[in-house]
């Protein structure tokens, strides 16, 4: 993040109260994200926790649809509809295999 602001002009560099909110937005991206996500795991079984990690790319995709207006294509559809199968199949059917 640091080296982006390097290169820019000097009247583009955050004011002294915007550099608080950057460290303030970094160490909770990212310190809390795995604090939570460490407290949540133990709180639940490996089944659900496949569940939930395994379809976190699949509700970014969605939550970009939604918030960020992203074009919903049926190539779109049909990779999150897939996903979703796939992940509760691979956790659901815990070590089985298909083959």
């Amino acid at each position: 993040m640091w080296i982006f602001f390097l290169d820019k002009k000097e009247d583009s560099m955050p004011e002294n109260q915007e550099f608080l909110y950057v460290l303030l937005a970094s160490l909770l991206g990212i310190a809390g994200h795995h604090f939570f996500l460490s407290i949540g795991l133990t709180k639940t079984t490996t089944s659900n926790a496949g569940v939930i990690l395994g379809s976190v790319p699949l509700f970014t995709s969605i939550f970009a649809v939604w918030m960020l207006k992203e074009r919903l294509t049926l190539i779109r559809i049909i990779g999150i509809i897939l996903g979703l199968i796939g992940v509760s199949v691979i956790v659901l059917t815990g070590c089985q295999t298909f083959i």
